[in-house]
């Protein structure tokens, strides 16, 4: 059933962004700029995929300021990650209590 598989995928991905954000934190925490960047990237197609275009962008842009080391940039960009994250977080959440599991909606 496309149904269950789309809520099996949409809870994976919660389970792995909600670890990836966690060493997020830690890394930005750490100024681990390699770190941070790699965990962006991982997370930086899934949230795509499951309609968090923004969220996606952000985490291509905080892949590209640890890229350059740009600590001041990484720093504005994780504030904005955090508000994009929890707004996905509370989307996806919403779609599977109320069984509306469609991917793509606006996130």
């Amino acid at each position: 059933d496309d149904q269950a598989v789309v809520r099996e995928f949409l809870g994976e991905y919660l389970n792995a962004s909600r670890r990836l954000a966690a060493e997020m934190r830690a890394a930005h925490i750490a100024a681990d700029f390699d770190q941070l960047g790699a965990c962006a990237h991982k997370l930086k197609s899934a949230s795509r995929a499951v309609g968090g275009r923004r969220l996606g962008d952000l985490c291509a842009e905080l892949e590209q300021a640890c890229a350059r080391g740009d600590a001041a940039s990484a720093g504005e960009k994780m504030v904005q990650f955090e508000a994009a994250y929890a707004d996905v977080e509370s989307d996806i959440e919403i779609r599977l209590a109320e069984g509306c599991v469609a991917v793509g909606r606006k996130a």
